[in-house]
């Protein structure tokens, strides 16, 4: 979620039922977004609790992997678009994890936005693969700003930025192995992981042990004039020898609209923006490196090659950008993000410092655990504020349920797993190519792995009016 946010707060472990308003108080963002939480945690964990960990209305049981052409079902306009070996996603709902996700059109496999997903995944590949594959559903949530969505924002308000939404998107991907290099079951979503496994640690510099209370070394805390939002997020994901990281004081939610761009001299990209920011501090200058990225860049699960800003034409909102971008000139609607890393930063973003300590600025130190494997885009939130001094983050416990100290008597920061992006998966069926579909081999359907569920009560209805839906066993 990467908007500009004072911090998330939101912990299911302290059982809060929901947030009250007191009378005269400040109100931050933070206590709005926390009541959303809490209750999105609970109709998500009611829901999942009586569905199960996947399940489709038998109603309107969506999702459907549709690979015969010649599927009464289907209208014409839509069997045209099959291909071999490709198939179709069904209308309808289904629930994963307690979410509901709803799919309202017939969709081709390989029109997914950001298609293909990995290697070996696209149709002409899976037409010839003979033994079964997975078709599952992936589902995770993502910020959408008005940068986005301009219809977010009011007109009447000059196109000034307001509220931000929570978006649920999904992706139907195909698995060709399991863990073991065998050919998966309906149960092989079991293995695919809701986070990266990798953990991270974080405080404010602390060199030396405070021996006067009185008196805090000045390079032993937070140095920073103004509160702020780190974000620290997995780039280049792997072992942590391979990972690499990006971080952003403001929660990565510094964005620019890209009106186009094109080829500058000496191979670099010039870029016009819709704006520079509304100031100094949430603005671009030489030397920032930022992200170019488009809706399918979102939805694909692969780092993106970081640019060098090594130019500013403020007269025409423009910056001349150095790498190589894999986006299209010509795709509309694209957007540029700043990353506030310098130090060691590549196109790659900054390489892992195994066990060490590194500071990111101003005194926030980050630690990565060396023997866990990261995934790309997995983040964590570290809130630093000026009046202590220090950034918020829990010590680690000990067994006594008491922070464990080092040793010259500072609290040891916990190594914490990623705050998301928490994917949700469930299969929807087993697939294998070789069959035969029209005119030659494709897809076929070997086996739906979707749970069905019917209502836990269904109340006839009987006439019109007032009397129509009444239960009549309760009369």
């Amino acid at each position: 979620m990467k908007g500009d946010f004072s911090r998330d707060t939101f912990d299911p472990a302290k059982r809060y039922s929901r947030v009250l308003q007191q009378q005269g108080r400040v109100q931050l963002d933070a206590d709005w977004n926390e009541q959303g939480a809490i209750l999105l945690h609970q109709l998500r964990t009611m829901a999942r609790d009586l569905i199960g960990a996947h399940g489709a209305p038998a109603a309107a049981p969506g999702f459907e992997i549709i690979a015969d052409p010649f599927d009464k079902r289907l209208p014409k306009e839509v069997a045209a678009t099959l291909k071999p070996g490709g198939f179709l996603i069904g209308p309808g709902r289904y629930y994963v994890d307690g979410v509901l996700v709803e799919n309202d059109r017939y969709l081709p496999y390989h029109r997914q936005t950001g298609f293909p997903f990995a290697d070996g995944t696209d149709p002409d590949t899976l037409k010839d693969t003979r033994h079964s594959m997975l078709v599952y559903l992936d589902v995770w949530e993502r910020l959408v700003t008005a940068a986005e969505d301009p219809a977010i924002a009011d007109p009447a308000l000059g196109g000034a930025d307001s509220a931000a939404r929570a978006q649920l998107v999904w992706q139907v991907k195909v698995l060709t192995t399991d863990a073991n290099g065998a050919a998966p079951g309906c149960a092989s979503v079991g293995t695919l992981p809701a986070l990266g496994g990798g953990t991270l640690r974080a405080r404010a510099r602390l060199e030396k042990p405070i021996t006067d209370l009185c008196a805090i070394p000045p390079d032993a805390r937070y140095r920073g004039a103004e509160n702020q939002l780190y974000r620290v997020e997995v780039h280049q994901g792997g072992s942590a020898k391979q990972t690499t990281f990006t971080w952003s004081r403001e929660n990565g939610s510094v964005l620019f609209p890209v009106l186009r761009h094109s080829s500058a001299d000496g191979g670099r990209l010039r870029v016009e923006l819709g704006h520079l920011g509304r100031d100094a501090r949430l603005g671009l200058t030489v030397g920032d490196w930022v992200e170019l990225f488009g809706e399918a860049e979102v939805m694909r699960d692969r780092a993106e090659p970081l640019l060098k800003v090594v130019g500013v034409d403020r007269d025409r909102s423009a910056v001349t950008l150095e790498g190589k971008s894999t986006v299209d000139a010509g795709t509309v609607g694209l957007l540029l993000r700043r990353w506030d890393q310098r130090v060691g930063a590549t196109a790659d973003g900054v390489p892992v410092p195994g066990t060490d300590w590194v500071e990111l600025e101003d005194g926030v130190c980050v630690r990565f655990a060396d023997d866990k494997e990261y995934r790309t885009g997995d983040y964590w939130l570290i809130p630093a504020r000026t009046a202590t001094g220090g950034v918020d983050w829990p010590a680690e416990r000990g067994a006594d349920g008491k922070p464990v100290l080092d040793q010259d008597g500072n609290p040891v920061p916990a190594a914490l797993p990623p705050r998301g992006p928490v994917h949700a998966f469930a299969p929807l069926a087993l697939v294998r190519g070789g069959e035969r579909q029209g005119d030659g081999p494709g897809l076929g359907v070997v086996r739906d792995c979707r749970c069905q569920f019917r209502p836990l009560r269904v109340c006839p209805s009987f006439g019109s009016g007032s009397g129509a839906g009444v239960n009549v066993d309760a009369v």
